[in-house]
This record gives structure tokens, sequence and C-alpha cells, in this order.
């Protein structure tokens, strides 16, 4: 019986994971891009916040503020929506004219593909979930978990269908407590609610 866990924090990581059943995983690129979408010269602070963003995995998202010279990003997300929301909401928090806050860039896989309503997962777990599906046996269970921390953990090789998720859910969670560890006091209790931090397997595998 093995499990594996891998812990994700990268700024602010809010990420979406629907509940199981829900929707299909799309697959993506486990090489990244930067898109920049604003052809405009960057301020000292923001040149800061863009190179910070260039470092970091898919989804991420940089929204800056030129006129307070302010920023705010976001990254390691399992969804493009949820980088943006964040990393304006940050921006925001920090201007004192909020709407100034502009999206200049984000990071997206290198084929990048529109959910559609179906699962995307944070480069990490893009690309530990392929390492996940390699491991299964003929006749065993794995099962993989994920939560709206960006967190994941997943398990394989055991007899049933049960124990696996058990074991998928146990390093999600784990996952989770160490990201918890990493957050300020303003990220706990602006960016937290028991809903973000609930672990749903989002697989379950049997050859």
């Amino acid at each position: 019986m093995l499990t594996k866990l891998s812990t994700i924090f990268l700024g602010l990581v809010i990420g979406f994971i629907p509940k199981e059943g829900s929707a299909e995983i799309v697959f993506q690129s486990t090489k990244k891009k930067v898109v920049v979408l604003l052809d405009e010269t960057l301020s000292t602070a923001g040149k800061e916040g863009l190179r910070k963003i260039r470092k970091q995995t898919y989804f991420s998202a940089f929204v800056v503020n030129q006129t307070e010279d302010v920023y705010g990003w976001a990254g390691g997300e399992h969804r493009l929506e949820r980088a943006v929301h964040w990393a304006a909401k940050i921006c925001k928090y920090r201007s004192e004219n909020p709407s100034e806050c502009k999206l200049h860039a984000v990071v997206v896989p290198k084929d990048h593909i529109s959910g559609d309503g179906r699962r995307t997962l944070n480069q990490s777990a893009n690309k530990e979930f392929r390492k996940y599906l390699k491991l299964q046996e003929q006749g065993t269970y794995g099962a993989f978990a994920a939560n709206n921390y960006a967190s994941f953990g997943y398990a394989w090789r055991f007899k049933t269908e049960v124990a696996a998720r058990e074991g998928a859910l146990r390093e999600c969670r784990l996952n989770t407590k160490n990201q918890l560890a990493n957050l300020t006091s303003w990220e706990r209790e602006n960016t937290t609610s028991k809903a973000d931090l609930v672990c749903n397997v989002i697989h379950v595998s049997r050859n």
C-alpha cells in the first residue's frame, strides 16, 4: 500500500477542483508559458512582480496598479480564473484606488486548453497525476484527491477501493496542513474556509 503527496505553496494558492464525478479531467502540457497581456512599461514594483510571476508554475496571474506602484499575484492554481481572482483581490487590498488594478500577465500550460467545465489541474498536480496512473498495478485500486487549496494526494496498489480513497484523502489532508502552516495571518483570514480545505477524491483507478 503506497501513497504520495506533493506540497505546493507558491504565493497565494487557492485553486478549485469540482467534486468527484462532476467533470472529466483535462490533461495539460507539463511545460508552461508566460503570456503578457498589456504592452506597457512597468513601474519598479511592477517589474519586481513580473519577475516573480515568471518563476511560478501554472496557473498563475499577475495584477498591477501602476498608479500606486503595487501589485498582487497568485500561483499554483488548479484554474486560471481562480488565479486571476486572487491576484486581483490582493492588488485591490493594497490599493487606495482598487479600480486601477489591471491584469498584466498569466502563466498557463504551453498548450493551454480551456477547461470548459471540465477539471483542470495545476502544473505539479498535472505531472503527478500522470505518475499516479502509471503506478497502478493489475488487480489493485488507486485514487487521486484534491481540494480548493491546490493541495492533492494520491494512493496506489491498494486491495480495496475504500482503502485507496482513504489513502488519497489522508495525503491530501496532510498536504493541506503543510500549506496552512506557510500562510500569513492575512491569508488565513481572507482566503480560507472550511469548504476550501475539504479534500475530495476526483479519480479512482482499478487495473
